[in-house]
């Protein structure tokens, strides 16, 4: 084919490929995935396991809902922990949001009930993804292998001596929340939510994170109106609470000298709120309404079947509602730790600087066992309740 009439169908089928891809999410290397213990041990009857995962930057489609679930497979059954669900920057829920430029750390704690088959066990991480309203299926990652018995720890003719891991983060994700309450139908920011403590040691955060050399902070604000009143009242009502509440912050953040991006956006009706506030409270006939919100998609007739509880809705009208119409903010603070280089000068120069898990980590950027045992010894001297200090010198003398 004649190259001037080639391009135009070279150029349609780059633009078609990264169109797809794009839509896509792909396969979460392990890599990105640290499960702690290894092996896993059972104690007092469960089995515990914290998992460290990282989104990597461009991974997490902006319109993307992502479930995980660690699950622990052992011949003849398997077990199910806590799953945690993440979204992307354009879907409108509750759960915490993955930026798709930058990417995010998440930690996941769960624990299993301890079964003695388990002793020989996988642990998988599984992936129930949505980009929209279409599945997207993900492969399981497996992340770990085998159950340690705590009976068994105390008998040396069975035990595998293993050494103990340190918890070392360079990049710790916090966030910290604040809400300023509204009244009913109404969006004005009243002096007694801006002036309250709350608010008060929230914005002291932010400005002590954005001074700090070592930490990085971000701002999201989160509108949001209870879900009764109709949809068209309340999606006028919660964005003007978005606009009034990013107005307020703009300000606040330009008197305190504090450039922070700040990300805005609102929530028409607050069902998931709702709903998770139900659940908590002690509410007469809370599970008729949970079956009601089940039961009913449309937010209007949840809304009229709801009233229609009439004994429940007066009770709901007082101490859930209220509590619905709000603004969140959330300071997402970066705590930056040191480099491998400078745990290491500490390491043989002045560990008493190090933190346990830092310490802990230096003796793995070493390959030689000298300087290892040196560092596991200076850590029993220095943080002598941990058994990790103790257990690693005795993996060292074995």
């Amino acid at each position: 084919m004649n190259k001037k009439y080639l391009m135009p169908f070279l150029v349609l089928a780059a633009i078609l490929t990264f169109s797809s891809c794009s839509n896509k999410l792909k396969p979460l290397a392990e890599e990105y995935i640290k499960a702690e213990p290894q092996p896993l041990e059972a104690i007092g009857g469960k089995v515990p396991v914290t998992i460290n995962a990282t989104f990597p930057a461009k991974w997490f489609n902006k319109k993307a809902v992502v479930t995980v679930t660690p699950v622990l497979r052992y011949a003849g059954g398997e077990a199910w922990g806590t799953s945690y669900t993440y979204q992307g920057e354009k879907v409108k829920g509750n759960n915490q949001v993955i930026p798709q430029k930058a990417g995010a750390n998440v930690t996941m704690k769960s624990a299993f009930t301890y079964k003695p088959e388990m002793k020989k066990s996988e642990l998988y991480l599984t992936f129930d993804a949505k980009i929209k309203n279409k599945t997207v299926k993900l492969p399981d990652v497996k992340i770990g292998e085998g159950v340690i018995a705590t009976s068994e720890l105390a008998d040396a003719a069975t035990a595998n001596a293993a050494i103990a891991a340190d918890k070392f983060q360079r990049i710790i994700k916090e966030a910290h929340d604040a809400n300023i309450m509204f009244l009913i139908q109404q969006a004005n920011l009243r002096a007694k939510e801006l002036n309250s403590d709350a608010i008060k040691e929230w914005k002291e955060l932010v400005k002590n994170a954005d001074e700090a050399p070592n930490q990085n902070v971000a701002i999201e604000i989160s509108a949001y109106a209870s879900p009764d009143g109709g949809v068209k009242l309340n999606t006028g009502l919660a964005e003007r609470r978005e606009g009034n509440t990013n107005k307020y912050l703009a300000k606040e953040l330009k008197k305190m000298k504090v450039d922070a991006p700040v990300d805005a956006r609102y929530t028409a009706q607050d069902w998931e709120g709702f709903k998770e506030l139900v659940q908590a409270s002690n509410l007469q006939d809370k599970d008729l309404v949970l079956r009601v919100i089940s039961m009913y998609q449309d937010p209007e007739t949840r809304e009229k079947e709801i009233k229609n509880i009439s004994a429940v809705y007066s009770d709901l009208a007082e101490t859930i509602l209220p509590q619905l119409r709000r603004s969140r903010l959330t300071a997402n603070i970066e705590i930056i730790g040191k480099s491998d280089d400078e745990i290491s000068a500490l390491a043989k120069s002045n560990p008493s600087e190090l933190n346990i898990e830092e310490i802990l980590y230096a003796a793995t950027l070493t390959n030689n066992d000298s300087e290892k045992m040196a560092i596991y010894t200076k850590a029993s001297e220095l943080y002598p309740n941990c058994y990790r200090t103790w257990n690693n010198i005795g993996m060292m003398a074995f």
